[in-house]
């Protein structure tokens, strides 16, 4: 089942643009096409156009917003000659002060007097108390927002010192600021909740659509794609992260983080001693009250299993869904382990490859192979005609997807076309190698078409990509491995761990891998990643703002309107881009600097001036 948006085609001043609708079912022959009316052109849309589409009932149809902005910034000396125009209550004099007497992190304590009286007109906070809040003392909300939007952002406490010191202005405490980080990682536990049931339920309605008896079903299959990551280079990282998405809609269903790492159990360790009597008191203590960041013990490189495991295991009591079909890289062996611990069972886990990695698996092996045989003495990756250069190795990766792509019926057909790409490659005028290639006079084959057309084919040598028969003879093992009818099976679908990928781009643009973390702020960073991801920044806000019992002020709507127009914006001019476009881009970009490089001579190299 494909979905619709309608967008207003462009309209005359006589007849207004009408308004966009909500996502639709298509009709099965109108899968594949642009089709339009007198009024409303109709397109597949983006995955960005989908999603936000599919919340739009958590955006209000009447803004309920305040209007007016929350906070500003004022510069000192502009607030005080304001107050100094302001008539005293009490002896109408306009000697009106301004004393900052307190501050609390951003918020001071501000006292207006009176210098001819000597009355104090008032004295305030010049930020209110977080309402919400059950303390007897609650937070200034100043702090607590300034503290989010630096977390939300990527950066932390360095940064806000950074802002502050070129601001002029105080900044809050480092023990502060861990502590709102602290409430702010329990108030928003409710915001995950209410977020990941609008998120499920979506996808529920989805398979509905398609199978109306699934609304008798209290558990349903759904077809997922799952992936890990580290907030680390280089496999020793502390933290792991794994999403799982729904393949039908590309919505985010359920996370989960693994830490190795608990700085409070660091540091009592050091205090009372590693093995101290002591500190296994604490750290029993510390464990059973959950406070404790440490939930994973094991390498770097086994989080990724053990993170899918505690997904697939919780899917059917917290999301009423099993992830029967799971899309993999093949990087970790997820499958094998969620197939050897059973989450449900006996219900079986079905694995599909995503064809972008698969392809990533032959240029590795290739460039391995050209390591091996250097080894050994022999040479495939030359500069000669017909080497296995980086660029030969690119185009053969693409080359492999393509085939993939191309006829997914079975797979022979799917083998064959692999198989055609090097022996097409392989040919020369003596001996050329065409039995793989689609026949016909529409075949992308050059030799073969020209034979379809009785027309005499052009030079072997003329071909964008040659290999000559050293390379053939020692790539064909590869090529036969990877084209196990296995392998082949699980790529039939042809479907691709995109959504993962872009799921871990926002991310780590939220928690930058180059920075330390707490599992505490990579958590949040989570949270705030899957809901602009699914729901885009203005459902989001609204949603997170009414779990607190609050309204989003006008200037905050107004912003998160921008970002998500700014997201569909570019959504849209990528279908409008295509990759050959891209790539050619990037390939006179490198034309230039390999000229640049040639008319200049070596400026750079390591160690060499």
């Amino acid at each position: 089942m494909m979905y619709y948006l309608s967008f207003p085609a462009p309209c005359n001043d006589d007849k207004p643009s009408p308004k966009r609708s909500r996502l639709s079912p298509l009709e099965p022959d109108q899968e594949d096409e642009e089709f339009e009316d007198d009024d409303i052109v109709f397109r597949l849309p983006t995955a960005s156009e989908a999603k936000l589409a599919a919340f739009e009932d958590l955006v209000p149809l009447k803004s309920k917003s305040k209007d007016e902005i929350n906070y500003i910034l004022i510069e000192t000396s502009v607030l005080k000659k304001f107050a100094s125009l302001v008539p005293c209550t009490a002896c109408s004099q306009t000697e009106v002060t301004v004393e900052f007497q307190e501050r609390k992190g951003f918020c001071h304590l501000l006292k207006f007097q009176c210098s001819a009286c000597g009355e104090i007109i008032s004295r305030e906070y010049s930020s209110p108390r977080i309402k919400r809040q059950t303390s007897t003392r609650p937070p200034f909300e100043v702090n607590r927002l300034m503290a989010e939007s630096f977390i939300s952002y990527g950066v932390g406490h360095a940064a806000m010192e950074t802002f502050s010191e070129t601001m002029g202005m105080g900044c809050m405490t480092v023990t502060a600021f861990h502590q709102h980080l602290q409430a702010l990682s329990r108030d928003l536990e409710q915001f995950r909740k209410e977020f990941m049931n609008e998120s499920r339920r979506l996808v529920r309605e989805a398979y509905e659509l398609e199978n109306d008896s699934l609304k008798l079903v209290e558990i349903i299959n759904i077809e997922t794609s799952f992936d890990g990551s580290w907030q680390k280079r280089g496999h020793t990282s502390n933290y792991g992260v794994g999403y799982v998405a729904d393949i039908k809609t590309g919505l985010i269903v359920d996370y989960v983080s693994l830490s190795k790492y608990c700085h409070t159990c660091v540091l009592a360790e050091k205090s009372y001693g590693t093995d101290s009597a002591e500190f296994l008191k604490w750290h029993e203590e510390h464990i059973s009250s959950g406070t404790c960041n440490k939930n994973f013990e094991g390498s770097s490189n086994a989080m990724e299993m053990a993170a899918a495991l505690i997904l697939w295991k919780r899917s059917e009591a917290e999301s009423k869904m099993r992830y029967t079909t799971m899309i993999s890289d093949g990087d970790a062996k997820t499958h094998a382990h969620l197939t050897e611990n059973d989450p449900y069972n006996g219900i079986p886990i079905t694995k599909e490859e995503c064809i972008n990695h698969v392809s990533k698996r032959l240029s590795t092996a290739l460039k391995k192979l050209v390591s091996d045989y250097r080894a050994k003495g022999v040479t495939l990756g030359g500069s000669g005609v017909g080497q296995l250069t980086e660029n030969a190795i690119q185009k053969l990766a693409s080359y492999y997807r393509k085939a993939l792509e191309s006829d997914r019926e079975n797979e022979a057909n799917m083998k064959k076309n692999v198989m055609a790409t090097i022996y097409h490659c392989s040919s020369t005028d003596k001996k050329p190698n065409h039995s793989f290639c689609p026949k016909g006079s529409d075949s992308w084959c050059f030799y073969n078409k020209a034979h379809a057309l009785k027309v005499k084919p052009k030079p072997h040598k003329e071909m964008s990509l040659i290999i000559n028969d050293t390379v053939f003879k020692a790539i064909l093992p590869v090529y036969e491995r990877l084209t196990d009818d296995e392998l082949l099976k699980r790529c039939r679908s042809g479907r691709t761990q995109n959504v993962n990928e872009s799921i871990h781009s926002v991310l780590w643009r939220k928690c930058p891998k180059e920075v330390f973390v707490s599992k505490r702020r990579l958590d949040v960073a989570m949270l705030y990643a899957a809901a602009h991801f699914n729901m885009g920044r203005l459902a989001s806000l609204h949603l997170r703002k009414s779990t607190f019992g609050e309204v989003a002020s006008g200037a905050s709507v107004a912003l998160a309107k921008k970002a998500d127009t700014k997201r569909l914006s570019n959504s849209a001019a990528s279908l409008q881009t295509s990759t050959y476009d891209r790539r050619m881009r990037a390939k006179k970009k490198r034309e230039e600097e390999r000229k640049n490089l040639a008319k200049e001579g070596q400026t750079y190299a390591a160690g060499e001036f």
